[in-house]
């Protein structure tokens, strides 16, 4: 017998859900500075749609969040104490997440 065998006419079928690398332009387009942050950093992106800031403390609570639409959004996070946060961005059709050191 002969390796590897080919398999059955129509067996395979294939999606592409996206660009031919997988990630979006809005993925590139993003990002969040400056890293490490005194309080106050912002969110940079090429928003066409509603997205959604959000930002979890080291437990996984919910610092804050916000919406917004534009090209750029800021965040305080002066009330809060020194640590690592996880700043998640998600859009229709997308999610990212930023792992952000506060002084």
């Amino acid at each position: 017998q002969v390796r590897p065998m080919p398999a059955p006419a129509g067996f395979w079928k294939f999606e592409v859900l996206s660009g031919p690398t997988g990630i979006s332009e809005l993925d590139l387009a993003l990002r969040v500075f400056p890293n490490p942050t005194t309080g106050v950093f912002r969110v940079e992106g090429k928003f066409d749609v509603a997205a959604e800031a959000t930002v979890f403390d080291a437990l996984g609570r919910v610092v804050t969040s916000r919406s917004f639409q534009t090209n750029e959004l800021l965040l305080d996070l002066s009330d809060s104490l020194p640590g690592i946060y996880t700043v998640v961005i998600a859009w229709e059709g997308g999610r990212k997440a930023f792992s952000l050191k506060k002084l």
